[in-house]
């Protein structure tokens, strides 16, 4: 979860903590701001600041990036968190792909790497993570001993414990351990559920409190966030939206049933006519072809009514995200007028969004759990 500053007490060591975690944290939300910028933003005392941000230096968590521009005195330094002191690592597991990401304290991705890899069960699949890991730290020359731990987006439900997977029909598998998929990974990790993750990635890039995120990817997948903290349900499989029934008696789902959402609106629907390639598909859909317009049609006609059965559900923000929500830039205007005809009050649709976090966000979303664990009990 985001970094919540706690409560202040009347402890004078603690009071000097949490002075010192706003400095620290408002350093790291607005780069290059001074001393006395710090001091009006927080309130505080000047010396209380410049006490802190010495403190800080020498911890090697802040550092001093030039100076503002000079109004007529003496220009006033300012500064900003060294981003890299700590670096997480997310991956980022599917059928047919390894995708591995580093993060900074800022939540920027500073390295990547993706192979294409289909999934087994087996030690050398699990050995070729380790080799991912390896490989995105030793290419982008990143220092091992700033590596906080790798988060493991699998796409599957998660104990709350986040170290076994107990349903993953996508992988084909019922259950799973952290120790299974990390044996040749030499950091701490833990699993994590691919949406969730997305959302966490997300919820870095738009900073909005509360929103439901859709994953329209080869299967749907949905996440809620409230308050800046994911909702996760009683069994830990809250907002698994993809197979709410929006076509009862229809199409036959993987989970068994018929009518769920992912029948209708997952990226295979629409690449079912490109031998599996989405981005054919949205080509062929910018050049007017009939047949992609008319299952875009019917697409947008099916992911309207489960956004409206969300909207009167939670009432708020719904992004959409996953390799179809990606491409949704041109055609949004689209969705949100159908939307709109469905909800019974207002007349526009402005709640539906376009995802920001968008280069694997599942990697990145599992690596920031330990950036926002990091920042929740630093400095």
């Amino acid at each position: 979860m985001m970094q919540q500053l706690h409560t202040p007490v009347t402890n004078s060591k603690n009071i000097k903590r949490y002075n010192r975690a706003r400095i620290y944290d408002l350093i790291r939300k607005e780069t290059n701001i001074s001393k006395q910028q710090i001091a009006n933003r927080l309130h505080l005392s000047l010396p209380t600041v410049i006490q802190n941000l010495n403190e800080l230096q020498q911890m090697e968590l802040i550092r001093p990036n030039g100076y503002h521009d000079s109004t007529g005195g003496r220009r006033a330094q300012h500064y900003e968190i060294v981003s890299d002191y700590r670096i997480a690592v997310g991956l980022s597991i599917t059928r047919h792909h390894i995708a591995a990401v580093a993060v900074d304290l800022n939540g920027h991705t500073i390295a990547s790497v993706r192979r294409r890899q289909t999934f087994s069960f087996t030690d050398e699949y699990f050995r070729t993570l380790g080799a991912a890991v390896d490989q995105l730290i030793e290419n982008h020359r990143l220092p091992p001993d700033r590596i906080l731990g790798v988060g493991i987006s699998i796409p599957g439900l998660i104990d709350s414990s986040r170290t076994r997977t107990y349903y993953c029909r996508v992988l084909d598998l019922d259950s799973a351990s952290t120790d299974d998929f990390a044996r040749y990974i030499r950091f701490p990790s833990f699993l994590c559920h691919d949406v969730a993750s997305a959302a966490s990635a997300e919820r870095w890039s738009n900073n909005i409190p509360t929103f439901f995120y859709i994953m329209l990817n080869d299967s749907i997948g949905g996440a809620i966030i409230i308050n800046h903290e994911t909702f996760e349900g009683v069994n830990n499989r809250s907002a698994e939206i993809g197979h709410i029934k929006i076509r009862p008696g229809g199409k036959k789902c993987y989970c068994g049933k018929r009518g769920c959402m992912d029948s209708y609106c997952s990226a295979k629907v629409l690449t079912s006519i490109t031998d599996g390639e989405l981005h054919i598909f949205f080509d062929r859909l910018t050049a007017h072809d009939e047949q992609a317009s008319r299952i875009w049609e019917t697409y947008l006609d099916h992911l309207a009514v489960a956004i409206n059965d969300i909207r009167m559900l939670y009432d708020c923000d719904i992004i959409l995200g996953g390799h179809v929500g990606e491409h949704f830039d041109d055609y949004i205007d689209c969705l949100k007028k159908r939307v709109s005809k469905l909800d019974p009050f207002t007349t526009d649709a402005d709640y539906v969004r376009v995802c920001k976090a968008r280069n694997e966000a599942s990697a990145v979303g599992a690596a920031l759990s330990f950036i926002d664990d990091f920042l929740q009990k630093n400095p």
